[in-house]
């Protein structure tokens, strides 16, 4: 067993020990500072509930408050990670839902060197780069600002991937995730729809949409078929009558 000396600050073996009075008193081998150490009390410190927080005006929902021991700090639960997604998201809805964060490459959204002339991640030329290569689509823009004040609502997000699949515009979806990611990385949901933007783009299109793939048969295949079948009658034949002509 080892304990930490107050004096030296050391952390040591016990080696030396007695009781006294109740108390513990430890001998330090480092030092030969004796520490006691005093039984705990018996009883806890009663816990103190504390005043809930009366609603903000923007009807905000006010954070959790948990108890704490007199003479301590308060304790208040963290908000979960998704909560904070949320209000960050429908915050760029209203101001800037497509700018870039600083810092980063304005087309894959990698982190940029300041000093870069180039992203390492694309080969973007930062000096020739022109947004309207990486503007998102009508039908995208308006619907990413609907997602965006409902960020949450997951049945929007997949909806929003699979009409990008029919609309073959997966990759821009994708790197609208990444933004968000980039604002914000610590949000579940982009880092899920990220990631289902990958999976989706792997599996192939008729999978994809949900249809079964179909294969077409080629017509000049018919013929090669019919041919075979005709050499392999014919060899049948020659080789039943070589049988049936053939002496005993």
């Amino acid at each position: 067993m080892k304990f930490l000396c107050p004096k030296c600050e050391r952390l040591v073996e016990l080696r030396d020990f007695k009781l006294d009075g109740g108390a513990l008193v430890l001998t330090c081998p480092a030092c030969a500072n004796a520490a006691r150490v005093s039984p705990p009390s018996s009883l806890p410190a009663p816990l103190v509930p504390l005043a809930p927080v009366a609603p903000t005006v923007t009807g905000e929902r006010p954070a959790l408050q948990l108890t704490s021991a007199p003479g301590t700090s308060n304790v208040v639960a963290l908000r979960l990670a998704g909560s904070d997604a949320v209000a960050i998201a429908a915050e760029a809805a209203r101001a800037g839902p497509f700018e870039v964060p600083a810092g980063r490459c304005p087309k894959c959204v990698a982190p940029r060197p300041g000093s870069a002339a180039s992203c390492a991640q694309c080969g973007l030329t930062f000096a020739q780069f022109d947004p309207g290569e990486v503007a998102p689509a009508a039908w995208l823009q308006t619907a990413w600002v609907e997602l965006l004040c409902d960020w949450g609502n997951e049945a929007l997000h997949v909806s929003l991937r699979q009409r990008a699949v029919s609309e073959q515009d997966l990759a821009s979806v994708g790197r609208l995730y990444r933004l968000r990611l980039a604002a914000s990385p610590e949000d579940p949901y982009a880092a899920r729809g990220r990631d289902e933007v990958l999976r989706m783009a792997l599996v192939p299109s008729a999978l994809a949409k949900g249809s079964p793939a179909t294969v077409k048969f080629d017509p000049k295949w018919k013929y090669v078929v019919v041919i075979a079948g005709l050499l392999l009658c014919l060899g049948l034949l020659a080789v039943m009558a070589r049988t049936m002509l053939s002496p005993e």
